[in-house]
């Protein structure tokens, strides 16, 4: 009765998971079990006439009573695997089970049109990987209590942006994740620098608020949008675990400065009087629509790839070189941003003339192309960051 793209998520989770985690198989049983089973005993429960309590986390709407299923038969499945495959001890498989079984569930709840399918295995096995890896290494019970404290810490201190409504719930969920990642495979620099520009980026756009009437097209962000920013970096952050290379953390500090030029940019460009002007056109366009950049904005991309730079500097004492490259590749990567935004982003003609980067009912296109969004044109910002700064190092070195 909805619509759902799970068929087609399913066998390419099922790709990405069997072709990354091979040789680790017993995590690989039990993330698709945990999708193969959880996943239709939650939707066969919260599909009953006296499911209770529906809710939206993000756009499909859940029950509690489906999401309860889903959350316990996680737990059963982990607790069979842990007792046939993995053989943790008690105090091991506690912290193993729960953690592995509340992500499962964010990832299940955040759902769009099917996207479980493609989320619930693949963020269950890299917890279970992290996890175990994590445990492996802490062989005291402080130590190991660390992992749990500092997820609660990461939960607690995201849920201020929440309340500030900075982010969504999705997005409090999704940073939640993409904070749980980074706190099993990163190390303290990575932690550091997508630290900053989400905690800079989210005061400048609340200090922001009190001098424009403008609204942040990236204010109250939905999990796609944090994903959209982030993603790279996380990529970039569990490829270094699994691959280490002293490059690597020059391509995160890259992605991360290109994420927080954009966000500047954008959030500078708010306080501009005059309008914007058309990266290709170099026609004055409206407020608020991509591909314009002002004088005001500039700086403030300038600035916050500047600041990136400076604490990546701060924190691996790398050569000025490199860090004028992450500067230099954030903001080309920020204008990159700006170019799709004005060429190929989607925008649209309300009845009334009025041009928007939404599609509505009443709304025709008018430049560009449905499927190129605002998100799409971040991600491409933060994929080019990275690959342009993997150009500037084989070139300056």
């Amino acid at each position: 009765k909805r619509k759902s793209y799970g068929t087609i998520y399913f066998p390419l989770s099922y790709l990405i998971v069997s072709y990354l985690f091979w040789e680790k198989n017993e995590f690989v049983i039990l993330s698709l079990l945990i999708l193969a089973i959880s996943d239709p005993v939650a939707a066969q429960i919260g599909s009953k006439k006296n499911s209770i309590w529906k809710f939206k986390v993000w756009h499909d709407y859940k029950t509690i009573n489906g999401t309860i299923a889903f959350f316990i038969s996680s737990i059963l499945i982990l607790i069979i695997g842990n007792i046939f495959i993995l053989k943790y001890n008690l105090i091991d498989s506690i912290s193993f089970i729960l953690i592995t079984a509340i992500f499962a569930t964010i990832s299940e709840i955040t759902s769009k049109k099917g996207t479980d399918n493609l989320s619930i295995p693949i963020i269950s096995i890299l917890i279970m990987v992290g996890l175990n890896d994590q445990l492996s290494i802490h062989q005291d019970i402080i130590n190991k209590l660390y992992i749990p404290l500092k997820l609660i810490v990461i939960t607690c201190v995201l849920f201020i942006p929440y309340r500030m409504k900075v982010l969504s719930i999705s997005g409090y969920f999704g940073s939640i994740t993409m904070g749980a990642l980074i706190i099993l495979f990163g190390n303290m620099v990575q932690f550091i620098l997508l630290a900053l520009f989400f905690v800079l980026s989210s005061s400048l756009n609340l200090i922001l608020k009190k001098y424009t009437a403008r609204k942040s097209k990236n204010s109250h962000r939905n999990i796609l949008q944090v994903v959209c920013n982030g993603g790279v970096a996380i990529i970039i952050c569990i490829y270094e675990y699994f691959s280490p290379n002293p490059i690597n953390i020059y391509l995160y500090a890259a992605t991360v400065a290109a994420a927080t030029s954009d966000t500047w940019a954008t959030e500078f460009g708010k306080l501009s009087k005059s309008k914007p002007i058309s990266i290709t056109s170099f026609r004055t366009i409206e407020h608020g629509l991509s591909g314009g950049i002002t004088m005001i904005g500039t700086f403030g991309s300038i600035l916050g790839a500047s600041i990136i730079g400076l604490a990546a500097y701060l924190l691996i004492n790398a050569e000025l070189k490199l860090i004028f490259g992450v500067i230099l590749t954030a903001f080309l990567s920020a204008l990159l941003d700006s170019l799709i935004g004005d060429t190929l982003q989607g925008k649209y003609e309300t009845s009334s003339g009025k041009v928007i980067e939404k599609m509505q009912l009443d709304t025709k296109l008018i430049s560009g192309y449905k499927i190129v969004d605002n998100n799409l044109v971040n991600l491409v910002a933060t994929l080019a960051g990275p690959f342009l700064m993997y150009i500037f190092i084989h070139l300056a070195t």
